[in-house]
């Protein structure tokens, strides 16, 4: 090993603060972020299942007058769930607000879920592999019944084209 070239890195990184240390850390582990772990950030907070309930009522969602029933049980069209997942698309491409952003991605996530789960149909262009992490990473943050959906439509086979 060169000890002088080991020093020279060393020094490299001296004034290296903790949170980009962290951040670097993170990168080497799982890569760069993705714009979804804003969201996972958002839903690991305390005040995540709050914060979920209150965008579904105002985002993309809202156009629900029941979000639950039309996600959860199911009662949303596919036709529906198809326009609010463009909504989201839209609001996520045009927003500089970042929550107004991480409310259109949440309803984004959740119409393609509940599109998988009550119709059995992809609505995104998205391989599922692709699209099967992202929606277990969501799950293992988001509060319980909305953790189900995202679960479910992880494990949901698409229908036959």
């Amino acid at each position: 090993m060169n000890f002088k070239s080991s020093a020279r890195q060393d020094s490299e990184f001296a004034n290296l603060s903790e949170l980009d240390a962290s951040r670097l850390f993170q990168i080497g582990l799982c890569g760069p972020r993705r714009p979804v772990d804003a969201l996972i950030d958002r839903l690991s907070q305390l005040d995540g299942h709050h914060w979920l309930d209150s965008a579904l009522s105002t985002g993309t969602a809202s156009m629900f007058e029941d979000p639950e029933n039309a996600l959860i049980r199911g009662s949303a069209t596919l036709d529906q769930l198809k326009r609010m997942k463009e909504e989201g698309k839209s609001v996520i491409k045009r927003s500089r607000d970042r929550e107004t952003r991480l409310n259109a991605l949440a309803s984004y996530f959740l119409a393609i879920a509940a599109a998988m789960v009550h119709h059995r149909n992809l609505i995104c262009s998205r391989r599922r592999d692709e699209l099967n992490p992202v929606l277990l990473d969501l799950a293992s943050v988001a509060p319980g019944k909305w953790s189900d959906l995202l679960s479910q439509a992880a494990l949901t086979p698409d229908s036959p084209r």
